[in-house]
């Protein structure tokens, strides 16, 4: 049994529709905020990068990183430099 997993597998998939009329990064950032509010991401451990993102649900970096600028500019996930963008602990509190 393979007890390496990779992060991504643990998540739930992400649902993104081309057909809404909410704009695709909108679409992306209320699913990464249900799924920090769900407790899927562990503060200790740094939320998937922008890159592996957009190849994971064929979305623009562009797209990918204005979803989560949004969610920086919320509080709900904070920059650390060369880590990576973390669930904000100070929530979890």
């Amino acid at each position: 049994m393979d007890h390496h997993r990779d992060h991504a597998q643990l998540r739930a998939p992400i649902e993104i529709s081309p057909k809404s009329k909410e704009p695709l990064y909108r679409q992306l950032r209320k699913a990464l905020e249900h799924q920090i509010l769900s407790g899927t991401y562990s503060p200790d451990v740094p939320l998937p990068s922008s890159r592996d993102l957009s190849h994971e649900l064929g979305l623009s970096r562009n797209t990918v990183n204005a979803a989560i600028q949004e969610l920086v500019a919320t509080g709900l996930i904070e920059a650390r430099p060369r880590s990576g963008h973390f669930v904000n602990s100070r929530l979890l509190a």
